[in-house]
Order: C-alpha cells, then sequence, then structure tokens
C-alpha cells in the first residue's frame, strides 16, 4: 500500500507540474491560496519567482519521500513508445527554464509571457491588473 501511494503521489505531481499550461494555472493558484489566506505571496509574480524554488522541493520529495518512483515512467515511455526518456520530467524541466528566462527579462512582466489557453487574459478581467 505505501508503495502504491509513492506512485499515485508521483503521478499527481508529474501530471499537474508537466501541464502545457501549468504556469499560467499558478496565477489561479495565487488567488486560492489568498482567499484562503495560505503562504505568504504578495502578488502572482511573487508566486511565480518562489515557484522555481519548489521545483527544487519536488525534486528532492520525488527521490527522498517517494523513494524515486517517478523513474518507472521512464520505464513505461520505453515498453510502450520506444521512447527511452521520461517525458513527464522532460516538460518540468523545460518549464521550470522557461519560468526562469521570463523572470530574468528586464523591465518585462512574467505574465506577459505566459500565453497558454488565455488563462493569463481571463485572470486579468477577473482581478483585474496585479503584479
Amino acid at each position: 500500500m505505501e508503495i502504491i501511494g509513492k506512485i499515485l503521489s508521483a503521478a499527481d505531481l508529474l501530471s499537474q507540474m508537466s501541464d502545457r499550461a501549468y504556469l499560467e494555472k499558478l496565477l489561479f493558484l495565487y488567488y486560492e491560496f489568498k482567499e484562503a489566506k495560505v503562504g505568504d505571496y504578495e502578488s502572482e509574480v511573487d508566486l511565480l519567482r518562489k515557484t522555481v524554488g519548489f521545483y527544487d522541493i519536488i525534486s528532492q520529495r520525488f527521490e527522498t519521500t517517494l523513494n524515486s518512483t517517478d523513474r518507472f515512467m521512464r520505464l513505461h515511455f520505453a515498453s510502450r513508445w520506444n521512447i527511452h526518456v521520461n517525458l513527464y520530467h522532460e516538460a518540468i524541466e523545460n518549464q521550470k527554464k522557461y519560468l526562469k528566462q521570463i523572470l530574468e527579462m528586464p523591465d518585462s512582466d512574467a505574465r506577459d509571457h505566459l500565453k497558454r489557453d488565455g488563462i493569463v487574459d481571463r485572470i486579468r478581467e477577473k482581478y483585474g491588473e496585479q503584479g
């Protein structure tokens, strides 16, 4: 049961964090946290900045708490599709790299570089322009 729980936890994290619109969805998460008074995030962009460190925390969690059960995804992709990499980890790493890139742009609002599914526009409509 413990191993199944760890596999399920890893699958949940991998599926959420590898989602193509993950970075955009974090902006919704900011408002959920704000409403629930969870965390110390000052703005949407502050949550994005702190997400860079969150990637490292989750990477450590995969290794320790979850006993590297995420490694089985590589076996899945190899046996099912003859792809010898963990596509979930690749997507997560690409998002992390992109997030760092847009946060480092001088005089730029990182949210202007998040275009998937019109999420940023919907958030701006609902909550207004917040940084």
